[in-house]
């Protein structure tokens, strides 16, 4: 009886030690960081012109996350290029701040909400390994949370350089 409590205590320790290391690299490091954007006009939003493309900037896309996630996410900042939609920002973790820099890539705007099929994720200086070990789980809470966003049209889209296009099809 004394070894499986010894053999617990010892498991718990290890435990405790991994989670402490991994919290440690999380916040000793930072992943990188989507530039810094202008201040767009108060009230200025994207719309959708006369031929159905809408056009987001980088500084419109940061401005609209900053007022959804501001609260929860510390220097929020979206960019746009070739490669996806890219945000990055600091998550507060008790009492140490996590950098982040997450990519979408393959998003599905033909339902009535949004979808992301692929996503990767830089967590601080945590091995890309161990960050995508929970990349299934941050993915389905996402796409839970983008339930609640409601398509009033179905859109392609294209990523480019400070701008992601979206045509109404």
């Amino acid at each position: 009886m004394g070894f499986i409590v010894k053999a617990i205590a010892l498991i718990l320790l290890v435990g405790i030690v991994v989670v402490g290391v991994l919290a440690y690299t999380a916040t000793s490091g930072t992943a990188r960081q989507c530039p810094a954007v202008q201040q767009t006009a108060a009230g200025s939003q994207p719309r959708e012109d006369a031929a159905g493309i809408v056009r987001i900037s980088n500084a419109e896309a940061t401005k609209a996350g900053r007022s959804y996630l501001g609260q929860y996410i510390t220097d929020l900042r979206v960019c746009f290029d070739s490669d996806g939609g890219h945000a990055s920002g600091t998550l507060p973790v008790g009492p140490a701040n996590l950098s982040f820099f997450v990519t979408g890539r393959n998003v599905d705007l033909s339902g009535s909400s949004p979808r992301i099929n692929d996503l990767d994720f830089e967590l601080g200086s945590v091995p890309s390994a161990v960050a995508n070990a929970a990349k299934s789980t941050i993915t389905g809470g996402i796409n839970e949370a983008l339930t609640n966003v409601r398509l009033a049209k179905r859109y392609s889209y294209q990523f480019g350089d400070g701008v992601v296009t979206l045509r109404a099809q």
